[in-house]
């Protein structure tokens, strides 16, 4: 997505040269912020190694809340990233699974997660130069 500004005229949002629908900026956008949480990216990164119940995902993910977990995998299950199995069974056994969306999203936090540590001592350097003014 890229804001295209003609002088005189207001900006427009596009993809690949398109404009955007404001109802797709949105959801992108809300898309965004659920990745600019801390859990649900945790949640993505531990579930690359398949499925696990969430109690598992829980003791990976520490010291996730209870409350916070189960609101990340809403919000991944929401947005079709991961899927919630549920078995009958005496209790009831509950699987999150990662989506083909879900893994080809993980493909590009690792993109990023690579962009960082390349970058680490600019951005070191940066913070160290931003708080010495």
């Amino acid at each position: 997505m890229m804001k295209v500004t003609v002088p005189g005229q207001p900006p427009v949002w596009t993809i690949d040269g398109v404009p955007a629908k404001p109802e797709r900026c949105d959801l992108i956008r809300s898309m965004l912020a659920l990745l600019g949480q801390r859990w649900p990216v945790l949640v993505l990164q531990v579930l690359v190694s398949g499925p696990l119940r969430f109690n598992e995902l829980r003791r990976a993910v520490a010291p996730v809340t209870q409350r916070m977990l189960s609101a990340s995998l809403r919000g991944l299950e929401r947005d079709g990233l991961i899927t919630r199995t549920v078995y009958p069974s005496v209790p009831p056994k509950v699987e999150y699974e990662l989506t083909e969306a879900g893994r080809t999203l993980n493909t590009a936090l690792s993109t990023i997660a690579d962009w960082a540590d390349l970058n680490l001592e600019t951005v070191t350097a940066a913070r160290v130069a931003y708080e010495a003014v």
